[in-house]
């Protein structure tokens, strides 16, 4: 029961961090974004780790996974907010967040982890929800399929990265804790980002005070999803706690909807109920 309530607590948290990510990226950039959401997460996550120094291994091999894990992980965090400056979220969103599909298969092949048929049908309910709530017809009718300049090409790139980090993660985080594990991710993706920061000669000045507002409560969802997350995967299986999370759409559709009184359209309801209906059979048959 444990691993829903951490799902469920990163599924929020996710969804309330992306929805909000698409203001910032688009006025400062994604490199930029990905920079100051990285600093602000390891100042947050820092005073954690220190509260629970004394539960954390410290081993050299699992903080080199951890950090090969930033590398990697650095990028899908990128590809997304450059997906969000360029494309449309209605046909970038579903892409991305449909990288359950990897972390899944990744887990069956890699972990030996064995869903049950019930798991896997809850799987696919929550993942057609995700694709409704999220998807805009016309957007797709309007794009250009794959062409970089779209967004798709990187929403791709975010969604199999994604699978494959999320994934990942139960490697270090099953040895050296959940709370070491996030910061020293969290402190490789600083370090990437402040290399890309140099290389493209982005400037490291303050954003205005909106958006480092928005920034900093991107950095404290984000922090929250990412021990909750980790937490849940420590004991559970990821295929559990990765799908409850993959949801998070649910979360930015009704953010959206309740504070900047975004209309929800007839087609997003019923996602919304099958998303539920999804979370609800996989909390039955867990």
């Amino acid at each position: 029961m444990l691993g829903i309530i951490f799902g469920l607590i990163s599924m929020i948290c996710f969804g309330l961090s992306n929805a909000i990510s698409q203001g910032p990226s688009q006025k400062i950039g994604s490199i930029r974004s990905t920079y100051w959401r990285g600093l602000f997460m390891v100042l947050l996550l820092f005073p954690v780790f220190l509260f629970n120094v004394n539960s954390a291994v410290f081993l050299a091999e699992y903080i080199l996974i951890a950090l090969g894990i930033a590398v990697v992980g650095y990028f899908p965090l990128l590809s997304f907010f450059k997906a969000l400056d360029l494309g449309k979220i209605g046909v970038v969103s579903p892409i991305a967040n449909s990288s359950i599909i990897i972390t899944v298969l990744f887990s069956i092949f890699f972990y030996g982890e064995k869903p049950s048929m019930m798991r896997l049908i809850s799987i696919g309910i929550i993942l057609l929800g995700i694709i409704l709530i999220t998807i805009d017809l016309k957007d797709i009718r309007n794009s250009r399929l794959f062409k970089k300049e779209t967004g798709i090409f990187f929403a791709f790139v975010s969604m199999f990265l994604w699978g494959i980090v999320s994934a990942l993660y139960k490697i270090p985080v099953t040895v050296i804790g959940p709370v070491l594990t996030s910061l020293v991710v969290e402190v490789g993706i600083l370090a990437c980002s402040t290399v890309s920061m140099l290389r493209k000669k982005k400037s490291f000045d303050l954003p205005d005070r909106s958006i480092l507002t928005q920034v900093f409560l991107i950095a404290v969802f984000g922090s929250i999803a990412i021990l909750s997350y980790n937490f849940g995967i420590e004991r559970y299986n990821i295929n559990l706690v990765a799908s409850l999370v993959s949801a998070s759409p649910l979360v930015a559709t009704l953010y959206g909807k309740y504070v900047y009184n975004e209309e929800v359209t007839f087609i997003q309801w019923i996602a919304i109920f099958v998303i539920i209906a999804g979370i609800i059979l996989l909390s039955v048959f867990h």
